[in-house]
């Protein structure tokens, strides 16, 4: 290998040869258009010294750069152009990692400051278009444009809004809809039946829930209900909270900047949450929605949301909650004999509890499987649900509260008139010795059996028996099992009415068979 020491100690006439040498082979590879061949590869690997060389002379022909090994004989001596062509080819041969390695090198070169800066530039852009948004915010620096820095941050579920007003107009852009940050910022729309606030976390579950949102209100049946949305409310991931939830879980979130502001508009009743994980469902009063959930789950959910309920079995937990004889909101209808009464069809629903759940139609439909269609006495019993039923139907608050145990929230669902939010308010009242007052919000709620059951505790705890017996029955009648067991315990001992220690008996069986704790203690009333 002849270096430039070497070369210098050759004789005159040996340098002009080797020089003329080196000019023919030059001349050669500029002039041809086919490709090079090994010896001219191994020419430029070092050979002679001549790669370096070139590199130091910026004499590297163009053609070189269009061959990858000869290319990458260029990077090993730092050619910025072959670095260049080098990262360009990994990524366009789907391999982003060998691109990063490459451009990692150039940045490591001695690069003027305007040099440096279209490296930046184009190491951003690689980044953007690959994705890759930790590596980027990773990769931002204080003096690079601030929209590198904050684009990442929403991308990855960070706070974007203290972004300059350019910046964050170029972000809003990516999600063709209104975004908020703070709950005062929600507008309402006046005398809305159901306004629900979509909540997100970043670009892609914003960009996701609009795409659901604009077949919704032109699908021929949901767009029929009295459904108001706000802007769409954005939260970092940490303060939603939803990160422990796994794909096989039930997505549920923690929600802490939410249920910590005080400033909600009056007249929200629900949420939609996206998560990155996770199943959908909805739990009181918030659906939550895996940020890759299709328009048929989000349909589904939406039938829950309005009071539906599924036609598969349920778990034996769910049945035991879910399957009572009186569900206003309900499209199934519920008995305890096994032969139908009337037209109507078995499901599987309830098959894990003594109740037997049945439907108007014999066709499966969504609520059973995905790809079966809503029927239009489905999509008729949810609007008047809304129209009829509203005060049953779950709200956010109730969710809140239980994170919260604050008052606040019982006082904003108690505004939408919700009949849980009475039942938890008169609770919040008798804790405080006023039960005058807690039996007058309960009477609200008395649609609930659990209602009924509590109002009947508390006249017995009053000493007034026959009232106590009467909700107890009551709440017997729609199949609360506490009601259930209260009621036998009443008609065992005699207490408020007359003895019928047969009727206690059945009570008690049923209960029990709920899984009711008490019930399950004691198999036979006392004779």
């Amino acid at each position: 290998m002849i270096n430039a020491t070497a070369f210098f100690k050759l004789k005159p006439v040996s340098r002009g040869w080797f020089l003329c040498f080196i000019f023919c082979v030059l001349s050669q590879i500029r002039a041809s258009d086919s490709d090079y061949s090994l010896a001219q590869y191994h020419f430029l690997q070092g050979a002679m010294g001549y790669a370096p060389w070139l590199v130091s002379q910026h004499q590297v022909p163009k053609k070189a750069y269009q061959h990858i090994a000869l290319a990458k004989v260029l990077a090993r001596h730092d050619d910025q152009q072959a670095l260049y062509q080098l990262a360009e080819h990994y990524e366009q041969v789907s391999k982003p990692a060998f691109s990063e390695t490459y451009y990692k090198q150039l940045l490591a070169l001695p690069l003027s400051p305007r040099a440096r800066r279209g490296a930046r530039q184009t190491i951003a852009q690689f980044y953007h278009r690959q994705k890759n948004w930790s590596s980027l915010a990773e990769f931002v620096q204080a003096d690079d444009p601030a929209i590198w820095s904050f684009r990442s941050a929403f991308e990855l579920g960070q706070d974007w809004h203290q972004a300059p007003s350019d910046v964050q107009a170029s972000l809003r852009q990516l999600i063709a809809y209104p975004i908020v940050h703070t709950v005062s910022e929600l507008s309402m729309l006046p005398d809305c039946p159901i306004t629900v606030v979509p909540v997100i976390s970043d670009v892609v579950s914003g960009q996701h829930w609009l795409r659901l949102h604009n077949i919704f209100i032109t699908d021929p049946q949901l767009s029929q209900l009295p459904v108001c949305f706000t802007e769409i409310l954005y939260q970092n991931k940490q303060q939603l909270g939803c990160e422990n939830t796994t794909e096989q879980q039930a997505i549920e979130c923690q929600l802490t900047g939410l249920t910590q502001s005080r400033e909600w508009p009056a007249g929200i009743r629900n949420l939609i949450v996206l998560s990155d994980t996770g199943k959908a469902n909805v739990n009181q009063g918030i659906l939550y929605l895996n940020k890759l959930s299709s328009f048929e789950v989000y349909k589904h959910e939406w039938m829950h949301l309005l009071g539906l309920e599924d036609e598969y079995r349920l778990s034996k937990q769910s049945s035991q909650t879910r399957c009572r004889l009186v569900n206003p909101l309900s499209q199934l209808h519920y008995q305890i004999n096994t032969v139908a009464e009337g037209a109507l069809f078995p499901v599987s629903t309830c098959d894990e509890s003594y109740i037997n759940a049945f439907k108007a139609i014999s066709a499966a439909t969504i609520m059973e499987f995905l790809d079966k269609p809503l029927p239009q006495a489905y999509l008729d019993k949810a609007r008047s649900n809304i129209t009829d039923q509203r005060g049953q139907l779950e709200v956010f608050s109730r969710a809140m509260f239980k994170r919260t145990n604050d008052p606040y929230w019982l006082n904003y669902g108690v505004a939408l008139g919700f009949q849980g939010s009475y039942l938890q308010y008169a609770l919040f009242l008798e804790e405080k010795g006023q039960i005058k007052q807690a039996i007058a919000y309960l009477k609200l709620a008395s649609d609930w059996p659990l209602a009924k059951s509590t109002i009947a505790r508390l006249f017995y705890q009053q000493g007034d028996k026959l009232q106590a017996r009467f909700w107890y029955a009551q709440a017997a009648k729609q199949g609360d099992s506490y009601g259930e067991y209260f009621y036998a315990k009443m008609l065992a001992n005699g207490e408020g009415g007359k003895m019928d220690k047969a009727a206690a008996q059945a009570l008690l069986q049923r209960a029990a068979s709920k899984g009711n704790p008490l019930a399950q203690k004691s198999t036979q009333i006392a004779l």
